[in-house]
């Protein structure tokens, strides 16, 4: 054990030492003329401290001659001054150096020490995130879970799942995960956890759904968005405490100075999603995936964080994924709408072509689930009849075709591919789309059967909605 404790204690005072040396080096030239003349006097008044001057004289009464010695404290007091001196000027100097971003927080121009090198989002070429055949599977006592095997859809169909594939944030044992995924440039999927927590919340950050499981609970919020400051700006702790107070601040927490000591407890769950926004945003990262960043919250609450998600990407350049189960969240927020069903993405579109021209069933249903005002009191929400499938033992063909109105035996038999017609931008998965609102489904009855862990749907005529309809875009 006392190995241990020694050999973390020499890692820490080696990183400790290594920060210091980074900073000097990428101190602008005056900061480090600064510094350097802080050493060289340093130096100097160590060379002679101690050191005396004597002087001996003539008694003039006739006696044993007088002998004085000089400390030169005043000397020394000068020197140690000018130190002092020298070194505040130096450090600030290259704090200064530093420009603010548009929040105040000084972490635009740091340069940070990284074995992985990140163009500036200026530069980017072609797209930020690339995700090809992504697959995601889960072992378990009765057998694999295919959790994703590619973003609307309901709860269970896998859209955490693959915010997670994406970060790499899976669980060490019993996980099989292929394809890749490819960010700024570089293969996640091929990285070690060294590498990953080099981009983990410097790059690519991710707002957690439930910020009172997510928070550690035993230490203060300012600590918790220190820590990646820390590690990542290579902030020292008095300036990560002052750029948590402001992040606090950005993120419209009240008295950010006395909050920041706060604990994860003594916040509403309004407060404690906002110190989420606030710990992911910390480090200015390119991309941040907001995993149900309103889940549990009022309607007001709701509003005023996606309005600060919208701001926040405004002003810091940085694309955001948003994943909620309200439609109407992602119709005026998000540029383009991706819906998963049991695993798989069955349609993508713009946001606008997905309104006004949707061709898969299940999306068209999830739209059916939105309550509207102008619906007379009383009216009975619509509702997907059956639940998803089981993931472990999925049905044939189409996954939607158990609780679909229009499933054909073509469906029943034969899984879709995602497939384009017109735009090359709106794919779905379907063999009847929908034109107008319309199946293209041949005009006959039609039985709908169930699947293995679905019920059976009504056959009404109508794709039917379902109220827990979930959105990532």
């Amino acid at each position: 054990m006392a190995d241990r404790s020694e050999s973390g204690e020499g890692a820490t005072s080696e990183r400790r030492w290594a920060r210091q040396w980074r900073r000097f080096h990428e101190a602008p030239p005056i900061a480090k003329v600064c510094f350097g003349a802080a050493a060289v006097v340093l130096v100097v008044a160590g060379i002679f401290f101690g050191t005396t001057t004597t002087t001996v004289t003539e008694n003039p009464s006739g006696g044993q001659p007088v002998v004085q010695s000089d400390d030169h404290v005043w000397v020394y007091t000068v020197l140690f001054l000018a130190v002092l001196v020298l070194a505040f000027l130096g450090r600030h100097v290259e704090r200064r150096h530093r420009a603010p971003n548009p929040h105040g927080l000084t972490v635009a121009n740091r340069s940070r020490p990284k074995n992985l090198q990140f163009r500036d989002v200026g530069s980017q070429e072609g797209p930020l995130l690339v995700v090809e055949d992504l697959h995601t599977s889960f072992r378990t006592q009765r057998g694999t879970v295919h959790a994703v095997d590619g973003i609307v859809g309901e709860s269970g169909s896998g859209k955490t799942v693959l915010s997670r594939s994406i970060m790499g944030l899976l669980p060490p044992r019993d996980v099989i995960r292929s394809g890749t995924v490819h960010f700024a440039g570089h293969d996640l999927t091929a990285m070690d956890d060294s590498a990953l927590r080099e981009v983990w919340g410097a790059e690519l950050s991710m707002i957690f759904q439930d910020p009172m499981t997510a928070l550690n609970p035993v230490r203060r919020i300012g600590d918790q968005i220190c820590e990646s400051l820390v590690l990542h700006l290579d902030m020292d702790k008095k300036e990560a405490r002052t750029n948590a107070v402001e992040l606090l601040r950005s993120v419209g927490i009240p008295s950010p100075e006395q909050r920041v000591r706060w604990y994860p407890f003594q916040l509403s769950g309004g407060m404690r999603q906002r110190v989420m926004i606030a710990i992911a945003l910390a480090c200015a990262p390119r991309l941040v995936m907001a995993d149900e960043p309103t889940t549990g919250l009022d309607v007001t609450v709701q509003a005023q964080i996606l309005d600060l998600l919208a701001d926040l990407q405004r002003e810091r350049h940085m694309a955001v994924i948003l994943v909620t189960h309200d439609l109407g969240v992602v119709a005026s927020r998000a540029d383009e709408i991706i819906v998963m069903y049991a695993g798989r993405i069955v349609e993508r579109a713009p946001t606008r072509t997905l309104f006004r021209d949707t061709k898969m069933p299940y999306t068209r249903a999830l739209m059916d689930s939105i309550p509207r005002l102008a619906d007379p009191s009383g009216v009975r929400l619509n509702a997907i009849g059956g639940r998803p499938p089981d993931l472990i033992n999925p049905p044939k063909g189409c996954r939607f075709a158990p609780r679909c109105p229009y499933a054909q035996d073509k469906c029943r038999e034969s899984d879709p591919p995602l497939r384009t017609v017109g735009s090359p931008d709106h794919v779905f998965a379907c063999w009847f789309p929908l034109v107008d609102g319309v199946s293209t489904a041949p005009a006959v009855p039609v039985t709908v059967s169930s699947g293995p862990g679905s019920a059976p749907a009504v056959d009404s005529g109508q794709a039917p909605a379902g109220p827990t309809g979930e959105v990532e875009a």
